[in-house]
């Protein structure tokens, strides 16, 4: 466990390592096992994280609704500035 976290991490302290030829082999092995358990952890988080087709179709919903209320009160305060600048 040590060496997969070493080598994650990419601090590579060089306190303990494997000498002979078999524990350079398993260390290699855990390496590679450590990867991949890492990058399966990440795409199970990406995938849960990530919308499914109806979350998404309210997310772009929602992102309209408040898009639409905006330009509303930029026209709004575009209409008041102009109607000041007319009066002076």
């Amino acid at each position: 466990m040590w060496n997969v976290i070493i080598t994650l991490a990419s601090v590579g302290y060089g306190e303990i390592y494997p000498k002979s030829f078999y524990g350079r082999i398993i260390g290699v092995i855990i390496t590679f096992w450590g990867l991949f358990t890492v990058s399966t952890f990440v795409v199970t988080i990406t995938n849960l994280l990530e919308f499914d087709e109806s979350e998404n179709k309210a997310y772009k919903m929602l992102l309209n609704l408040y898009y639409k209320r905006d330009m509303k009160q930029q026209a709004v305060d575009l209409c008041q500035i102009a109607y000041k600048l007319k009066i002076k």
